[in-house]
């Protein structure tokens, strides 16, 4: 069975009214994959554990869950071994789930992020990306504004400074960016 493999990047948020957790479980490859489920008090499931999604070849890592509303927002960072070509290993990628049934609201996909060197989270919230940032984004962490906003936070690899930087990216419901990412 499944859930006896091995476990690894726990996350948890309360509902309001149950647990949501996700987490990563090892695949029959050897890599990982990030998995969520619902369970009340009695740690029954009320929302049995999914795969959000499967890919044997990539490697899912570190996801972080948030609950907005009746949206569960669950982000995780992959590490595509250079898929496709791909100049860049490592993606965050993004899903939004309906709170109490775990129906899919927005399909899981790679976060496009567009970084910007605003004077504050705001400013970058509120201005137009001119195109999608290249390099690599991981370490995603997800958080929920008092206004039930959404802001993901986490590693960007600058490829012009060669270093990792922190961005904080607000998003909207169905998980999409808002304007750009602030850098730190």
């Amino acid at each position: 069975r499944v859930l006896f493999r091995s476990q690894i990047h726990p996350d948890v948020v309360w509902d309001g009214e149950a647990f949501w957790i996700a987490w990563n479980i090892a695949n029959e490859a050897g890599k990982f994959e990030t998995w969520a489920g619902r369970f009340g008090c009695d740690l029954q499931p009320l929302v049995e554990p999914f795969a959000i999604e499967q890919d044997v070849e990539m490697n899912d890592l570190d996801p972080s869950i948030v609950v907005t509303g009746d949206s569960v927002v669950i982000a995780w960072a992959r590490d595509d071994s250079f898929a496709d070509g791909a100049t860049y290993n490592l993606t965050t990628r993004i899903a939004v789930y309906q709170r109490e049934t775990g129906a899919e609201i927005t399909a899981p996909q790679a976060l496009k992020v567009h970084v910007s060197e605003a004077d504050s989270a705001q400013e970058a919230r509120d201005a137009t990306p001119d195109a999608e940032s290249v390099g690599n984004f991981w370490m995603p962490t997800l958080g929920v504004l008092p206004n039930g906003e959404v802001v993901i936070s986490g590693s960007w690899g600058d490829p012009e400074r060669n270093t990792f930087r922190v961005y904080l990216q607000h998003l909207d419901a169905t998980g999409q960016p808002l304007g750009s990412a602030w850098l730190a």
